[in-house]
């Protein structure tokens, strides 16, 4: 089998929001990193890069994120094993799809092709479950970073807003003196509550579209293990 992008096997619609467009020739690029299948296992600092959630112009909850569908593909790629495996086997079954349009025959008709190298129906679906851990680690990493952001933006903010309260609540007694300062704190305190509005709206959307990407790239290895016990192991 010769090299290939694993992005090829995962095909994400063209966004509809116009904050969207600058990302279109990006996904039409082949991936530089689709260099396929040395005899070596990859090294450890490449499967252990983590993977970012980039925050896009405009976010929208629920839409599929490009920069996290690559990220997490990077990340498989990384991980990649050596030999004929389920990206193989998937990739086979996608290029068949010009003059084979029956589903279930390509999937045949590829295991018939990689059966030569020893391949079999349990083989591919444990490759395809290792693949499903590199992206629940990836997930892991992704809940880390996110927690670290949570705790920096908002809870370290909303305690600052409980000492402002009390300090409030003390400036007030002073009444008239400390009428001026008493207004700095008010006014202190609305914008740590917008910038938690604010930032709780993007923790949430960002969640959201990783939440998409992520189900975008594992449901496709599913369905596929589905498949491949449907058909090839039924």
């Amino acid at each position: 089998m010769g090299k290939f992008s694993l992005k090829s096997l995962f095909v994400v619609e063209e966004p509809t929001t116009s904050a969207s467009t600058e990302s279109k020739g990006a996904k039409e690029e082949p991936s530089a990193s689709a260099a396929r299948r040395s005899s070596e296992s990859p090294s450890s600092d490449s499967v252990s890069a983590p993977v970012t959630a980039p925050t896009p112009a405009t976010p929208v909850a629920g839409d599929v994120d490009q920069g996290v569908v690559d990220s997490l593909i990077s990340a498989l790629e990384a991980a990649n094993q050596s030999g004929y495996d389920y990206f193989e086997f998937s990739k086979s079954v996608e290029q068949q799809k010009s003059f084979l349009p029956d589903e279930k025959i390509r999937f045949q008709s590829s295991l018939a092709a990689a059966s030569v190298m020893n391949v079999t129906p349990a083989g591919l679906v444990e490759s395809a479950n290792h693949y499903l851990a590199v992206l629940a680690s990836k997930e892991k990493e992704f809940e880390q970073a996110q927690g670290q952001f949570k705790s920096k933006e908002i809870e370290q903010k909303q305690s600052s807003i409980v000492a402002m309260e009390k300090m409030i609540a003390e400036k007030a007694e002073l009444i008239t003196k400390l009428t001026a300062e008493i207004g700095k704190l008010q006014k202190d305190r609305d914008t740590m509550t917008g910038e938690i509005a604010a930032n709780t709206a993007k923790i949430e959307s960002i969640r959201s579209r990783f939440q998409a990407s992520l189900s975008l790239v594992a449901g496709k290895i599913r369905a596929d293990i589905d498949k491949i016990k449907t058909y090839l192991m039924a």
